[in-house]
């Protein structure tokens, strides 16, 4: 057709010769696309020669154990498809498969079972025309400890000597250790630890027989062996229960096996909850539950229910004595509420209740019996914890109510019970010691702690004090002296306190010192005597009858407060006055009161008095001096420095004007006159002095009381 069609426009009017040079047939076309179709895909194909080796996964070093398998993963792309190959540290041979390695072509390395001298470096090399690049892995190989040395079983006297080896080796070196009976070994003063881990037991006693463990951990994993010290009679287990926890309708099996050079006999035991409290039973005693013992000891449940839950407790026994180990059974499925969990703080009282159970259950809280919800003022349930405002805490009992298609199970709480009364053991003047027993019922909540409230004879209200813990003792501190107390208990947890218990009859605290006397005070009565009066102490610390006054007065004028002059004593029942003869004028004393509990030979601090017969002015001296008294004899002095200054001042001036011609008490030469007279020993050249410092002093006496 092409060629009919070619003939035709040959017999066209193209006699032009530009059309001719122009022309071209139909086929000429499609000959230049094919070629030009052929270059472009030669192009493309020279393009991926030229890709060079790029990892897509790399190998990971790793650490594996002795005999375990070793895989090595080295993935690379590149055009054309690069070679894979192995080799181990820096040696040139390359890796092939082999009894020991596998290698796979696309470049995973599988060493089948690791050596000690496998541990090194692995290069994975990817090559092809354009490059060979490595990449790089490590293996270690660790070796399981491996006992040179081992224990051995031994029948011993009590007071022998024991020895026990133990010596392990690996790659890298273990770490030892001894336990015994499952627990730590406690190195005992005769017992020596060598440092090749030999233990040696001199001179063994009853409570060190039993199983030895020699433990061995590295980094491959741990190892051990035991050995059984023993004596000739007393069972010792090898096989202990422990705690099992399977599903409703599932097999319980509980393996228990003891030795002892007279074999024992294995018997079991389930603790079980009656009206007379918890006792041990035999669980195989009622064939129709399914629960019998095998020849070898063990305990077997079979379709186990939730009344199979509990304690149970393997006993081995000869003719000379047994050995008890116990284990817990769980029974999942059934609800079981395992603690309830409470917490107070100053405004919310918050419990939560752990439970479990498969399906898991669901858990509601009551109030006296009525559903907790939201219309309940000031509760609230969020997920599994029941929040209670402190001030909307009920007095009723709680329940948390857990509850799946197995059944349901309920706890209770509330505040604690009723406390018996607390026993009174010590006395003393200012405590009393208490202890007490915790109450029966604890209100299913744990104890925070107790409240003792103790109460005076002679008032009616009761101080508290808020003890913290469980302990049952305490002592009560800052009670007053010869005085009768009543003492009272509670026990609080996070609901708040229980009721009081019954108040124990009134304790009398001891006799004490009293306090000093009061309102001491003296009179003159005469011009060569005194009378010295006071008020009773404000506490007596004890009973009248004891209590007696002593009194003293002694001379401070030049010859120290070693001089007494009076000392006496005055019976309570006296009036509390003395009359003190042959005082002289112009001496100071001081005189002294306190009490005295003559039972207990307790005396008081003593209440003194400065007694001035030169101005007949009296001081009370208190022993302690109150801020308020310091306050008075700073400022009585500072007044008395400015009379002083003031005298002496206008003393001066009237000496130089010379004025006053008439008598005057204020002017210095008259009234040393006047002093002279009264007392001729005083003249002097220091007379002025001796006037002003006279001054000074009353004027300090005066100021200070």
């Amino acid at each position: 057709m092409d060629y009919e069609i070619s003939e035709q426009r040959k017999n066209c009017d193209l006699t032009t010769d530009s059309r001719k040079m122009f022309y071209f047939p139909k086929y000429d076309y499609r000959l230049i696309y094919l070629k030009l179709l052929f270059l472009l895909q030669l192009h493309t194909s020279f393009a991926q020669v030229f890709s060079q080796p790029e990892f897509t996964k790399r190998p990971v070093s790793q650490r594996v154990t002795e005999g375990e398998r070793a895989v090595f993963e080295c993935l690379a792309t590149g055009y054309p498809a690069p070679n894979m190959s192995w080799v181990k540290d820096f040696q040139k041979e390359i890796l092939v498969t082999s009894l020991h390695y596998d290698v796979f072509d696309n470049g995973t390395l599988v060493i089948k079972a690791a050596r000690v001298e496998d541990s090194g470096i692995y290069w994975c090399y990817a090559e092809n025309i354009q490059a060979k690049i490595p990449a790089v892995a490590t293996l270690s190989v660790t070796v399981l400890p491996n006992f040179v040395l081992v224990p051995v079983s031994q029948v011993v006297n009590l007071g022998d000597t024991v020895w026990l080896d133990c010596l392990a080796v690996g790659d890298p070196s273990p770490v030892q250790r001894w336990e015994k009976d499952g627990r730590y070994l406690l190195i005992e003063n005769n017992m020596r630890l060598f440092y090749n881990y030999t233990l040696v037991i001199v001179s063994i006693k009853s409570s060190q027989l039993g199983e030895y463990v020699c433990k061995a951990h590295n980094e491959g994993g741990s190892k051990s062996v035991s050995a059984f010290i023993q004596t000739q009679d007393r069972p010792v287990f090898i096989v202990q229960p422990s705690n099992t926890t399977v599903n409703i309708g599932q097999t319980v099996q509980l393996l228990c096996t003891a030795r002892a050079v007279q074999t024992p006999r294995i018997t079991w035991l389930k603790l079980t909850v009656t009206e007379l409290g918890k006792i041990w039973t035999d669980p195989t005693s009622d064939t129709n539950k399914g629960i019998s013992m095998t020849d070898d000891g063990s305990l077997v449940i079979k379709s186990a229910t939730s009344e199979d839950q509990g304690w149970y407790q393997c006993v081995a026994t000869n003719d000379i004595g047994n050995a008890t180990a116990s284990a817990y059974v769980t029974i999942q499925g059934f609800p079981v509420i395992t603690t309830i969990q409470s917490n107070r703080t100053e405004k919310i009282v918050s419990i939560t209740c752990i439970i479990r159970g498969f399906p898991y259950p669901t858990l509601t809280y009551y109030a006296g019996g009525h559903l907790v919800t939201s219309d309940l003022q000031g509760h609230l349930v969020e997920g599994q914890t029941l929040i209670i405002a402190v001030d909307s805490v009920q007095q009723q009992q709680y329940t948390c109510w857990a509850e799946n298609i197995y059944g349901s199970n309920a706890a209770n709480f509330s505040i604690p019970g009723y406390m018996e009364t607390p026993l009174v053991t010590n006395v003393t003047a200012r405590s009393v010691d208490l202890k007490w027993l915790p109450p029966q019922i604890l209100g299913g909540l744990e104890l925070l702690g107790y409240v003792i409230r103790y109460c005076p004879v002679t008032r009616k209200d009761w101080t508290e004090v808020s003890l913290l813990g469980t302990k049952v003792t305490t002592t009560v501190h800052e009670l007053n002296p010869f005085t009768a107390y009543q003492f009272q208990i509670c026990a609080r947890n996070a609901l708040g306190r229980g009721n009081n218990s019954s108040a124990t009859e009134f304790v009398l605290t001891l006799e004490d010192a009293p306090s000093p006397p009061q309102n001491i005070s003296v009179h003159h009565v005469g011009n060569e005597s005194l009378l010295l009066s006071w008020s009773p102490p404000s506490s007596l610390n004890g009973p009248k009858e004891h209590i007696e006054y002593r009194y003293k007065l002694s001379n401070i004028n030049g010859k120290g407060l070693d001089e007494i002059i009076y000392n006496g004593t005055v019976p309570s029942n006296n009036s509390l006055q003395v009359e003190l003869l042959h005082v002289r004028l112009g001496w100071t004393y001081i005189a002294s009161v306190w009490s005295v509990n003559t039972a207990w030979n307790f005396s008081s601090q003593p209440a003194s008095i400065y007694i001035d017969l030169n101005t007949t002015a009296d001081i009370n001296m208190d022993d302690t001096l109150s801020p308020d008294k310091i306050i008075i004899i700073i400022f009585g002095v500072l007044g008395g420095i400015v009379v002083v200054l003031v005298i002496m001042f206008i003393a001066k001036f009237i000496h130089h004007e010379n004025t006053c011609d008439s008598l005057s008490f204020i002017h210095p030469r008259h009234t040393l006159d006047l002093f002279y007279m009264e007392d001729p020993k005083l003249q002097g050249s220091n007379a002025e002095y001796v006037m002003i410092w006279n001054l000074l002093s009353f004027t300090l006496v005066k100021d200070a009381s």
